[in-house]
């Protein structure tokens, strides 16, 4: 808890650039992903930390490099993790919230082609895919925070796809052409419709699909 706590007074310091610079001067970002990385880490923590990296990677791709660098690319997928069975590097699950900040920094993170291919290498596309899929099938049930995660998911899949064939026909063969479809006919928010919209056409511009 402390841990977490420490991280969260981090982000509220990340509102000065100079703050940032600071973070990332001593040594923040190896130490984020090795929070993340960490099999007990709880998921205070790995919000906490995955915002952080977010924040911090925000236009600046040399911060984006450096958290790719520090091997933070497999460590923020694997928070893309919902079910037990899927998780490698810890016992549990990881909250729907933990999947959005982890969705937010890919999004971020993928705008360099470099690392796309390493989300892709790191089983990135078939998470994302999984996480357009609502935690619920009522629609009356979805939370706020699912949508979240939906619109981001799909933001990082329209990326990904972006002038990559390879990674296209990745996405469509782990349904991420029917989940996205799926979207537009069920009633989620305008940020979803928007996102998903963006990765339809991204992928339909692409020749690997």
């Amino acid at each position: 808890m402390a841990s977490s706590t420490y991280i969260s007074a981090l982000v509220r310091c990340l509102r000065s650039g100079d703050n940032r610079a600071a973070i990332v001067a001593a040594g923040g970002i190896p130490a984020l992903v090795q929070r993340i990385s960490s099999s007990d880490a709880g998921d205070d923590l790995l919000e906490a930390a995955a915002r952080l990296l977010n924040n911090l990677s925000v236009g600046s791709p040399a911060n984006a490099a450096a958290i790719a660098a520090a091997g933070g690319i497999p460590a923020v997928v694997q928070c893309l993790c919902s079910s037990r069975s899927e998780r490698h590097l810890r016992s549990s699950s990881c909250s729907e919230h933990v999947q959005l900040q982890a969705a937010r920094v890919l999004v971020i993170l993928v705008r360099d082609p470099e690392i796309r291919e390493a989300v892709a290498a790191a089983g990135g596309i078939p998470l994302l895919v999984q996480c357009l899929s609502s935690s619920t099938s009522e629609a009356i049930l979805r939370t706020t925070a699912s949508e979240q995660v939906q619109a981001a998911a799909a933001g990082a899949l329209a990326l990904l796809s972006r002038d990559s064939p390879d990674n296209s026909a990745a996405i469509a063969a782990s349904g991420g052409i029917v989940a996205l479809q799926q979207l537009l006919y069920s009633p989620p928010s305008e940020a979803v419709r928007r996102a998903t919209a963006a990765s339809l056409v991204s992928l339909s511009n692409s020749a690997g699909v």
